[in-house]
């Protein structure tokens, strides 16, 4: 996947490109992504964790008891649904600087990260009670990847019309 890193218009009307590789670090993040949903979603009950590896992943976090063990599958396949649009926003913020669009770019990490996720984690409890508290992110992840790819669209019209503009040919 490519993405543009400048583009810029000349006095003479040209546009020029450069282009930027995904870096290896951001292909790796995805992987990580990918295989804890695997996880999360493919050992939904004690039974089925044949391999001992829902227990390896609840004990990362702490010494669990009957009753964590009990209600973390369900938490962790709720909370885990985020990973799917994960990749696709934080990719975002790399796009959307990568075309000069800074601002873009800032709202998409500050509502991922501060704005929708810290005003969630207040409304859903007090507003549905205490069980939905795991729908925050899977919520704000939704909400940006809306957000997202009405920005993208927009922004490849823009850069569409600027190369026709300049007399490329699609």
């Amino acid at each position: 996947m490519l993405a543009y890193s400048s583009t810029r218009k000349l006095k003479n009307n040209r546009v020029y490109l450069s282009f930027a590789l995904p870096r290896t670090s951001q292909i790796k993040e995805t992987g990580f992504h990918i295989v804890t949903f695997i996880c999360q979603q493919g050992f939904p009950d004690r039974k089925a964790d044949q391999f001992g590896a829902f227990h390896a992943y609840v004990n990362v976090f702490m010494s669990p008891t009957d009753s964590v063990l009990r209600i973390a599958p369900g938490i962790m396949r709720i909370y885990g649904l985020a990973y799917l649009l994960l990749p696709l926003n934080i990719f975002a913020t790399y796009y959307f600087q990568s075309v000069m669009q800074p601002k873009t770019a800032l709202i998409i990490s500050m509502a991922r990260g501060m704005v929708l996720c810290g005003v969630l984690v207040f409304v859903l409890p007090a507003l549905f009670g205490a069980k939905l508290l795991w729908w925050v992110m899977p919520v704000t992840e939704f909400a940006v990847a809306i957000y997202t790819i009405l920005c993208m669209v927009k922004s490849n019209r823009s850069l569409k019309e600027l190369f026709l503009a300049a007399g490329a040919k699609f």
